[in-house]
């Protein structure tokens, strides 16, 4: 018990004094014998609680900085497994643990085909990839196991491990994908009800919001196999201290999430990480850290919050967090955590939404008006059985068929609007999308310039009905036009996307008219699709021509919703 403590005592005196001291300094300060104090400070360097290096002919000694493994291994909320080349499990975290009802003595120490554990295996194909692993080669394969009476489905990752004496292994990753299988089999079916009220002429909508929570972290009891780790992951592992509130780690995913790299972040004299936060999260985090300070150990706290980017957006974090160091009173010292990268899904999600909204809407409306039309239809009717004069009766004719065309066209319309959110938005290549439009399109003669716009937008994928309706609408409308024109420049605001003509333009008392489902019943609703199909992901349109001069819609794109396009196969269509 006196050894635990003194080494104890040796811990926080050199956490008091990073830079490291000799054995000299740690007897003096300790007031223990010098043959004590080299005897701890040795013991602390074999169990790697400690490091030393040699400055001339004395030993300095400092805290060592590696990454706990075991906690690493417990912040995980995927199932792992390691082995040795001979299948003997040497460590199981305890997520695996609870959700094979299983305990460590029945598992650590035994060949895997010893335990209770095989017969999960035996019959699902993963033997077959474990010779390989300690090949030397990766594998991932998706994975199926009846736990509770009940289907559960795994992502897989067989990965090969070299311990630090050199020795050969395996390990086993288990990410839990039950949860979003279950999630796309509900929507599946939910699509399928509501394309049965718009006349079933909706294909099916599909959505995936995967999360992928790829922490992959330490698996032996060696610092080279925690490096592997790190490497792997594809989120971000993070440190730091509590009081004051500064990281002290982080991966290098810190440059792929947040652009910035770690000597920007890390340490003291560093750019304070809360000023990065976004100012409507600042105080969701600072709640955070005043309740981890009470946290146990292994209890894993969540927090969602924004960070700025270095190019200057938003990025959502989804982050898991658990205490690894605690000061002499038992007060959280140190946090660990990981970062998923969730903007894109929080984006997808947003833009669903909106979309189902819509469709409810325009759905009440649609029904409205075909009920209107209808009771136009009864009443000429009525009307023409009580007078059945010739006169009469064209006269109701012709009412009649006009109610009818304009119930087709309500139909029609729905088809056309109920495919919008049918499918999670993406990033498009805006002159990409351009040339599908232009390709087989008869262009009547009129020539067509697309300005070679370089931009990825993150859109619905109907955007390419958005440039049809514009080329058609200039086309049919535009007034004996010769040239329409599409150009893209970077400005404050974001990104303006601008299609042009030369044509009679639009008369300033009808610019914003034109977008309205009820504006121009011969003509449909193509400039009302136009803007329903932006709106799903933040976009904007508004028309800005002079009369008389051409017509000039501008597309407006968000910061955050746009990007360079990639530099391969960035050549824009030829114009007409």
């Amino acid at each position: 018990m006196r050894g635990s403590e003194e080494i104890e005592r040796i811990g926080v005196l050199l956490r008091d004094h990073p830079k490291g001291l000799t054995i000299e300094e740690v007897s003096r300060k300790l007031g223990v014998n010098r043959a004590t104090a080299a005897k701890y400070l040795n013991s602390m360097v074999l169990s790697g609680r400690a490091e030393m290096r040699a400055l001339g002919p004395a030993k300095l000694f400092y805290l060592s900085n590696r990454l706990p493994l075991m906690n690493l291994m417990s912040l995980s909320s995927d199932l792992i497994l390691v082995m040795d080349e001979e299948l003997f499990i040497q460590h199981v975290n305890n997520t695996l643990l609870e959700y094979f009802g299983f305990r460590q003595k029945n598992l650590k120490g035994l060949r895997l085909d010893q335990t209770s554990l095989f017969p999960f295996f035996s019959d699902t194909g993963l033997l077959e990839h474990l010779p390989l692993a300690l090949e030397g080669y990766d594998r991932v394969f998706e994975l199926t196991l009846e736990l509770g009476g009940r289907p559960t489905y795994f992502r897989a990752k067989v990965l090969p491990l070299v311990f630090e004496g050199g020795s050969r292994g395996v390990g086993l990753i288990l990410e839990d994908v039950t949860e979003v299988r279950r999630y796309q089999m509900e929507l599946e079916e939910r699509v399928r009800e509501r394309t049965q009220a718009l006349e079933r002429a909706n294909e099916a909508l599909q959505r995936e919001i995967i999360g992928h929570q790829q922490t992959e972290e330490a698996l032996a009891a060696s610092r080279h196999f925690v490096e592997q780790i790190l490497e792997t992951t594809p989120n971000l592992i993070y440190t730091y201290t509590v009081d004051p509130f500064r990281m002290r780690y982080a991966n290098a995913n810190i440059m792929t999430i947040l652009g910035y790299t770690t000597d920007q972040v890390i340490g003291d004299g560093r750019s304070d990480f809360m000023e990065l936060v976004h100012p409507d999260d600042r105080p969701i985090l600072e709640a955070h850290l005043s309740e981890i300070t009470g946290v146990t150990d292994g209890d894993v706290r969540e927090i969602e919050y924004r960070v700025m980017h270095a190019g200057g957006h938003w990025v959502t974090l989804r982050c898991r967090e658990v205490v690894f160091e605690r000061g002499g009173e038992g007060i959280p010292f140190q946090v660990i955590g990981t970062a998923e990268d969730v903007t894109e899904r929080r984006r997808a999600e947003d833009a669903i939404r909106k979309a189902n909204r819509q469709l409810l809407l325009l759905n009440s409306i649609t029904r409205h008006d075909i009920l209107n039309q209808l009771n136009v239809l009864t009443t000429s009717l009525g009307l023409a059985r009580t007078d059945p004069s010739p006169g009469s009766l064209l006269e109701h004719f012709e009412r009649e068929e006009r109610a009818v065309e304009t119930i087709r066209r309500q139909i029609t319309f729905t088809r056309d609007y109920q495919s919008i959110g049918a499918q999670p938005p993406q990033w498009q290549v805006v002159h990409e999308v351009i040339g599908r439009v232009l390709y087989g399109l008869d262009r009547e003669g009129v020539a067509i310039e697309t300005g070679g716009c370089l931009w990825e937008v993150y859109a619905d994928l109907l955007i390419e009905k958005v440039f049809f309706n514009l080329i058609d609408n200039a086309l049919r409308h535009g007034g004996g036009i010769t040239r329409i024109r599409f150009s893209c420049r970077e400005e404050e605001r974001g990104l303006l996307i601008v299609c042009e003509d030369d044509g009679d333009g639009i008369p300033e008392e009808d610019k914003e008219r034109i977008f309205d489902r009820a504006y121009g019943r011969n003509s449909g609703y193509g400039l009302f699709l136009v803007r329903e199909i932006l709106g799903i992901t933040g976009l904007s349109i508004m028309e800005t021509g002079v009369p008389g001069a051409g017509a000039r819609f501008e597309i407006q794109v968000p910061s955050g919703l746009y990007r360079a396009a990639p530099e391969t196969d960035c050549r824009p269509p030829e114009p007409a």
